[in-house]
C-alpha cells in the first residue's frame, strides 16, 4: 500500500485506544522503510532490527501522546526511532 493512502493518524489513534491490529498495520506499512534507514545510519543489520523493534514498542506505549498539531503522524513515528 502506498504511503500516501495509508492513514497514519487513524492508526496511531487506534493504537492509543489499545488496538493491536492498528500497530500491526503500522508495522507492516512502515517497518521496511524504517529498517532500511536504520541500516544505512548504523551499518549494522542486527542493531537496526533492534532499533526498529524498540521503536514500535515505544510507538505502542506512547501513541496517545501524538499531537497532530505538532506535525504528521509519520514524522512522529520517525522521531521515535531517531
Amino acid at each position: 500500500m502506498p504511503a500516501h493512502s495509508f492513514d497514519y493518524e487513524a492508526n496511531l489513534a487506534a493504537c492509543a485506544r489499545g488496538n493491536q491490529a492498528a500497530l500491526r498495520d503500522l508495522y507492516h506499512q512502515e517497518s521496511p522503510c524504517m529498517l532500511a534507514l536504520a541500516v544505512r545510519v548504523l551499518a549494522d543489520n542486527s542493531a537496526a532490527q533492534a532499533i526498529v523493534r524498540d521503536s514500535f514498542v515505544l510507538i505502542w506505549k506512547n501513541a496517545a501522546s501524538y499531537d497532530p498539531q505538532a506535525g504528521t503522524a509519520r514524522a512522529w513515528i520517525y522521531s521515535i526511532m531517531r
